[in-house]
């Protein structure tokens, strides 16, 4: 993440991310579908990321559970027509 090119500072690095497993777990509700399963365990890798003390969005970039889960959302989302690039 940066903000107008330059790195975005550690806070706000968490706010981010935070916001964002916020919200993938609201978007993903109480469905049990593939793709609402898919969505909550990224919420979950990008919520411990955001708890990363140095560099949260190093460990939401290069964690493999997170890199995993990003990769099968985006294939649900192809599989039910909706094209993502998380």
């Amino acid at each position: 993440a940066t903000n107008n090119g330059a790195d975005l500072p550690l806070a706000g690095s968490k706010k981010v991310l935070k916001g964002l497993a916020a919200s993938l777990t609201k978007a993903a509700g109480d469905s049990e579908t593939a793709t609402a399963e898919a969505v909550k365990s990224l919420a979950a890798s990008v919520a411990k990321a955001a708890k990363d003390p140095a560099d949260p969005i190093g460990e939401y970039d290069n964690n493999a559970k997170t890199t995993l889960g990003r990769t099968l959302v985006n294939t649900v989302c192809e599989e039910a027509g909706v094209d993502t690039a998380l």
